[in-house]
């Protein structure tokens, strides 16, 4: 999210005043840890939370306490938005933690199928060979 923020949200339109800027970067915060905690147990459970919270999350960033830390740029709210609504939320499937709860992942943490298929498949045999050994 914070890369695709950096790539889509440009930081050419940051408010230039030192509290104009602690302000967006507290709203920026808030927008981006409301988003990664629908990626967490025990934020959103269940489909209907997620849509209220995704509600809420759009009200919020077209508030008008959020247009006041941007400095008043109406644009860059534009871009928040269309931000999460072409790049974050057409990939639910993909980062909803109630989704993807009931998928087994066997405790493992690999970057590419391969190395989950050979470390799953080596723990495999070697699980079957200490019980062919102890019989």
């Amino acid at each position: 999210m914070c890369q695709g923020w950096k790539t889509y949200v440009p930081n050419a339109t940051f408010p230039k005043n030192s509290r104009e800027a602690h302000k967006w970067k507290y709203v920026v915060r808030k927008i981006q840890y409301w988003c990664y905690s629908w990626m967490r147990r025990g934020f959103v459970d269940n489909n209907d939370e997620y849509q209220i919270s995704k509600y809420i999350l759009l009200c919020f960033v077209s508030s008008e306490s959020v247009l006041a830390a941007s400095g008043n740029n109406s644009m860059l709210i534009e871009q928040i938005y269309c931000f999460l609504q072409g790049h974050v939320f057409v990939h639910e499937h993909l980062y909803l933690f109630f989704l993807r709860k009931q998928i087994r992942h066997y405790f493992v943490g690999h970057g590419s199928q391969h190395e989950v298929s050979t470390t799953f498949s080596f723990d495999l045999i070697s699980l079957c060979l200490m019980k062919t050994f102890l019989k």
